[in-house]
């Protein structure tokens, strides 16, 4: 009786250990070694990501915005009661975004200010070609990055949602012209350009 208890048991854990083997392979592995997968976040569900958690993302890209120099990487935890900027570990006593910055980090978001300090990009999913996430453009610009494919504005001003992908940037795919909401007060570069009131293109499309 107990050895058919014990194998039965044993057979049981194998089963999880199996299950959670596949999730991560597929969830992991895969995606960072063959750039396939199923990104963890779309512009429909950027949206309501940023709608929940908005004072948090708006006080932690206010935060970065305030720092000087390009490339400057946060992270924290409360569970771990670790705040790192720039490399550099910070006393999350006396830090006012502490408790912000671990919300959105704890949910799986890589934060980073970079593009000359134009843009704060909080990658969602990630694999070996590109990347998924919500943006934060200073200027409104909308220019989040390179190897941009698919760039779509958020109800909230100067924040968007961003695909990045080397293999289809490559093949010569670009965000589509989309339309600034009349609310944000001014209208894309991409409106702009197609009215001719831009002399040549944006280096960032890189259409030539």
């Amino acid at each position: 009786m107990v050895k058919k208890v014990l194998a039965y048991t044993g057979m049981v854990v194998y089963a999880v250990i199996m299950v959670y083997s596949v999730i991560f392979m597929c969830n992991y592995v895969t995606p960072w070694l063959f750039g396939v997968g199923i990104p963890t976040i779309t512009a429909k569900s950027a949206e309501r990501y940023l709608e929940k958690d908005f004072e948090s993302f708006s006080k932690v890209a206010e935060y970065l915005e305030s720092l000087e120099g390009d490339n400057v990487r946060a992270w924290a935890s409360e569970k771990t009661n670790v705040m790192r900027v720039g490399g550099e570990e910070v006393d999350t006593k006396n830090s006012p975004v502490f408790k912000h910055l671990s919300a959105i980090c704890d949910k799986g978001y890589v934060i980073n200010k970079k593009g000359g300090g134009g843009v704060i990009t909080f990658m969602k999913w990630a694999s070996w070609t590109q990347s998924h996430g919500i943006a934060y453009s200073i200027d409104g610009s909308g220019k989040v990055g390179d190897f941009l494919v698919d760039v779509k504005p958020l109800s909230k001003r100067n924040w968007y949602y961003y695909k990045k992908s080397h293999n289809e940037y490559e093949k010569g795919k670009r965000p589509e012209p989309y339309d600034i909401p009349k609310e944000w007060g001014y209208e894309s570069d991409y409106k702009k350009y197609e009215r001719g009131e831009l002399y040549e293109t944006p280096k960032e499309w890189s259409y030539g």
